[in-house]
This record gives C-alpha cells, structure tokens and sequence, in this order.
C-alpha cells in the first residue's frame, strides 16, 4: 500500500520560498554594485594606459626611477582590463566614445603649434606668479574627475554623465581649434617635492589648448554628477572643483578667461544633460552611501601623492 505525503503550510511556504530563491533576480543594489565596479575597472584601465603611454612618450631618455613606474602602470592597465571584460558594461558606447576622444587633446595640440597663437592676458594674470604648491589641487582631477565612478550609480544618470563630459570635451576641442592659445612657462626654482611636481606637469602637458579650460569644465561636470545623487558630496565636490579651478591659475596653467569659458560650459552641460535627472530616482542606498563612497577617492589621492613622493625621493 502506498503512502502519499500531505502538504502542510509549512511545507507550502517552503516550497514558495525555494522557488523565488532560485527565480529571483538579484537585488538592484547587488547590481548596481557590480556594474559600478566594472564601472571603475574600465576607466582605472583606461587611465592607466593614458598614464604609461604619457610617461614613454614624454619621457623617451627616462632614468631609471621612471622605468618602475611606466611597467606597474602597464601591468595594472592589463589587470583592469581584464576586469572589466568578465562582465558586459551597460554603457559601452558613450564611455568607448569618450575614451577615445581624450587623445585629441595631444593631436589637437600637435596641429595647433604650427598656427599663430593668442595670449589673452588680462591684468589678473600678470598679478598672480606661479605657486607649486597649488599642484595639490591641480593634480587632483586625476582623481577626482572620476569621482561620478565611485559616486553615481543608476545606468540612467551614469549615461547622463557621460554625454555631459563628452559634450565638454567636444566644446573644448572646437574652442583650441577655433581659438588657439599658449601660455608661457615660468622657470621653476627646483628643490621642494611640489616644484617637482609642477614641472613634471609641464614636461607632460603642452602649454597649448588653454581656451577654455577643459580642466575645469571636467571638475565641474563631475562635481555637477554628483549633486544630481547627493547634495552634501555634490556641493563639498564643487567646492574642491573651484579650488581646482584657482589653481590652474597658480600653476600658470591657464588664463582667467579660459576658466570663465571653462564654468561656461560646464554648467551649460549640467542645464542640458543632467539638471533634468530627479534626485528622486536615485536608489536610497545610493544616496546614503554616497559620502563614504567619495572618500574612497580622497584616499586613492593620498596613495598616488605617496606614490609620487616616492619618486621623488628616488629621484634626487
């Protein structure tokens, strides 16, 4: 004689919670987390093969403190990429399209040499003398323009963001070619880590493209990101972005008007791509998680100026 097992509520609701546990996606936090991950894998790569291949280039009799550097940059860039292409990335062209409009800025730079340049100076400009120290601020949007990596979250404003930056890259791109400028170097006295600094950045960046400033534009756009997400971190990122922005002017990286024309558009990209996106639509967690995940790029700051330091001391 057989036997037939009875259903019982509980075995029921078993039966309910196994099935949902296997049908279920995952949450959208869990989601979110791993595209943003993927996110930083793909533009860490990015920059870091910028980085080496500006180090190589600019540097073709390189000592051999530089040697270290240029193969850590290769072997992370690698490293990156392959972490990035374990999973599919949700905004592939926008991001491949702003990847590859960065090196313009050096082709932009190359044909602008051999074209008459202007110097507009204004007597703001001649008052204000060279201040390495400024670098520290200077320096920063390396990091920080990538904040909106660590910060935003949502597909939908991450596309957001990187129409706004391609169309500050595209703006600043049409300003040199349309306007093309140069302004001075200083002869800097060498002796302190920040003089070193400065010069390391004169050595890699070409005192060319300087209407507008694409440095600021970037800051600003950025910082702009993440506002849409978090007010704190958006209004305490665009107070460290007009920092950023005084110390173009310290580092004699820029004239007074080129950072006007630099707010200019950025703030105009804001109007367009991002000003629209509702702070609503943002995840809860997402926007309280958002101070924390800023200050990971305060730290990834203070590594690279110890990093740098390093050389430094190397090098002397």
């Amino acid at each position: 004689m057989t036997t037939s097992h009875l259903s019982t509520p509980v075995d029921a609701g078993r039966e309910v919670a196994e099935n949902a546990a296997v049908d279920t996606p995952l949450a959208p936090e869990a989601g979110q987390e791993a595209s943003a991950l993927r996110r930083l894998w793909v533009f860490l790569a990015v920059v870091s093969f910028l980085a080496c291949a500006a180090l190589a280039f600019a540097r073709p009799q390189a000592s051999w403190e530089w040697i270290p550097a240029i193969l850590c940059l290769g072997i992370f860039g690698f490293k990156a990429a392959r972490q990035a292409s374990r999973a599919p990335y949700p905004n592939t062209v926008p991001a491949l399209t702003l990847a590859l409009m960065i090196p313009g800025y050096h082709v932009i730079a190359a044909i602008n040499r051999e074209r008459p340049l202007g110097t507009p100076e204004l007597a703001l400009d001649r008052a204000i003398g060279p201040e390495p120290a400024w670098m520290i601020a200077y320096g920063s949007i390396w990091f920080f323009a990538f904040l909106p990596v660590l910060v935003v979250r949502g597909a939908r404003l991450s596309r957001r963001a990187l129409h706004a930056f391609i169309a500050v890259v595209a703006a600043a791109y049409v300003g040199f070619l349309v306007y093309p400028t140069v302004l001075p170097r200083p002869e800097i006295a060498q002796g302190g880590f920040f003089a070193w600094a400065l010069q390391l950045n004169y050595d890699l960046d070409p005192p060319l493209n300087c209407f507008p400033s694409l440095h600021v534009a970037w800051a600003f756009v950025a910082a702009l990101a993440c506002y849409r997400v978090h007010r704190g971190v958006g209004i305490a990122a665009q107070a460290w972005a007009g920092l950023i922005a005084v110390s173009t002017l310290y580092t004699k990286q820029h004239y007074f008007v080129d950072v006007v024309a630099g707010l200019a558009i950025a703030y105009l990209a804001y109007v367009v791509f991002l000003s629209g996106h509702s702070r609503d639509e943002v995840a809860e967690i997402d926007r309280r998680l958002a101070p924390l995940r800023a200050v990971r790029a305060v730290w990834i700051y203070v590594a690279a100026i110890a990093a740098l330091w390093l050389a430094f001391t190397l090098g002397r």
